[in-house]
């Protein structure tokens, strides 16, 4: 497991993350959700060629969703 990262400009809708060093960083965001709904999730991830595959995960409750980038 690497360290976690730098989230900059925290906002409701939009961050970014920098100093990402090594394959086994993760970064996490925890939000609070006030009433049942219906959400949708976006990430758009760019990286070095040194850094795929990359492995994300978005887990919500008890769900955990993964995804793999090969290129």
């Amino acid at each position: 497991v690497g360290s976690e990262m730098c989230i900059r400009d925290r906002g409701w809708a939009n961050d970014y993350i920098i100093d990402w060093k090594s394959k086994g960083d993760q970064a996490n965001w925890e939000i609070e959700v006030v009433e049942d709904s219906r959400f949708e999730i976006f990430i758009n991830y760019n990286c070095s060629k040194e850094f795929l595959p990359a492995n994300l995960n978005v887990k919500i409750g008890d769900q955990t969703n993964d995804f793999n980038i090969e290129k």
